[in-house]
């Protein structure tokens, strides 16, 4: 391989190189201005980009370094600055392609790790807003014919966090409450709509039970 040189086949070639130590999965396609990005099909996903030095132009001067970054999916899991600032790195283009591809593989390590943790959070809260919206179906088939209500039957998740001991950073959250609002039923309708309400609950956790059952009598 030997020194990498300042141009931009030297930045495609470095992150074909990159690509290859990851591994299998791994695709490169050009990006903007020079850089290179890096694909997996699970959906991780990096930059390999040319650095300029912030006193020369970018047209018009060759760049001195390169800089990686990794990059995640939408999520309410917000990152520590100290947990951005391992999913990126630069280093000078002086320095040989062997050498900068060994520091760009020991930062996908800890970017893999991190985006493995936000894509548990997100699948962890499509799960929960799916099972909501199940819910939020079966009550609102439960309402009377002719009952008024003020909007639908919400199912909201509770205060009632899980946190990660180290950080503090919620993770996941238990059970749901749920808000519902009729305001033209009287007492004795109400009491006879939440007894339903209770006796699915009830029917449902009787379910979950015996379905344990089966599984350690296995």
């Amino acid at each position: 391989m030997g020194q990498i040189t300042t141009t931009a086949d030297a930045i495609r070639s470095l992150a074909t190189a990159f690509a290859t130590a990851l591994g299998e999965g791994w695709t490169t396609a050009p990006h903007e201005r020079d850089a290179v990005t890096l694909t997996h099909t699970d959906g991780r996903n990096m930059t390999v980009t040319p650095l300029w030095d912030k006193t020369s132009d970018w047209k018009g001067e060759a760049p001195d370094r390169v800089a990686v970054r990794g990059h995640f999916p939408d999520s309410g899991l917000k990152l520590t600055s100290a947990e951005k600032r391992r999913t990126k790195m630069t280093a000078a283009l002086t320095r040989s392609e062997e050498s900068i591809t060994a520091a760009m593989v020991r930062m996908a390590e800890t970017y893999t790790a991190l985006f493995e943790m936000v894509s548990a959070y997100n699948d962890a809260q499509a799960t929960a807003r799916a099972a909501r919206s199940t819910l939020r179906a079966e009550l609102v088939g439960m309402i009377p014919a002719g009952v008024e209500t003020t909007r639908a039957p919400e199912v909201n998740v509770t205060q009632e966090r899980i946190c990660d001991e180290q950080s503090q950073r919620t993770v996941g959250t238990t059970n749901h409450q749920v808000a519902l609002y009729f305001p033209k039923l009287n007492q004795y309708e109400a009491r006879e709509l939440m007894a339903t309400f209770r006796r699915l609950r009830i029917s449902k956790q009787q379910a979950a039970a015996e379905q344990v059952a089966d599984v350690q009598g296995l």
